[in-house]
């Protein structure tokens, strides 16, 4: 009901604007194979055999991440549709590398710290946590990504509506505005 109020309300105002910021760092993932734990062992697998290099769409971060690294490292393109199907592939080992933006508990951090996946390489200028970038390793590529939720632009009608429906379902309207900014 809440949904349909606001879109009623603001069926003629179109304006797209972000909502929530979701993440910066883009990171190169691998699976558990034994002796990865950098590009340069990337490198030198892909040397002794095909790395199957999993992306989403083009245009996707993770295709980013692949364009970034092919000329570098020898790799079966994997296109997928959606980064859903790609991560599930990723999770279930039955391809070696990917690629995308981390964003959290957003998207899969307790894959990353309770599985055997394990992140090679930043590929943002920044490290995350302690994992080297690329440049850091030798390899001249970096991919600045983000990642936001966009919304419609609220009307003054929508945001007071806002106001006066989420006090009766125990939410705090003014927290729940501020969180959209």
């Amino acid at each position: 009901m809440f949904v349909t109020c606001i879109s009623e309300l603001d069926r003629n105002q179109r304006a797209i604007e972000p909502v929530h910021f979701l993440g910066h760092q883009t990171v190169l993932l691998v699976t558990s194979t034994p002796g990865i734990n950098n590009l340069r062992d990337l490198e030198a697998l892909s040397r002794q055999r095909p790395i199957n290099f999993a992306h989403s769409n083009l245009g996707s971060n993770s295709y980013d991440v692949y364009k970034g690294l092919s000329n570098l490292i020898a790799a079966i393109e994997v296109p997928y549709k959606s980064a859903a199907n790609a991560l599930a592939d990723f999770l279930a080992n039955r391809i070696d590398v990917y690629g995308l933006v981390y964003t959290g508990d957003l998207t899969f951090s307790g894959f990353i710290h309770d599985s055997n996946q394990r992140i090679i390489a930043t590929m943002s200028k920044d490290r995350f946590q302690n994992v080297p970038t690329a440049v850091e390793q030798g390899y001249p590529t970096t991919i600045n990504a983000w990642s936001m939720l966009l919304g419609l632009q609220l009307s003054q009608a929508t945001i007071e509506t806002i106001r006066k429906i989420l006090p009766t379902t125990g939410v705090d309207p003014e927290k729940f505005l501020a969180g959209l900014k």
